[in-house]
């Protein structure tokens, strides 16, 4: 999981600005299952 993270992040970076709200799709989508588990 954390990986895969770190891979988008890696992406942004390379992209820079390009991706906008696609990356924080990405983001979101990552997010979600890992915040419904802990609560």
């Amino acid at each position: 999981m954390r990986a895969r993270i770190h891979f988008f992040s890696i992406k942004k970076e390379h992209q820079g600005q390009g991706l906008g709200s696609h990356f924080l799709k990405q983001l979101l989508f990552l997010v979600m299952p890992v915040t419904k588990n802990k609560l």
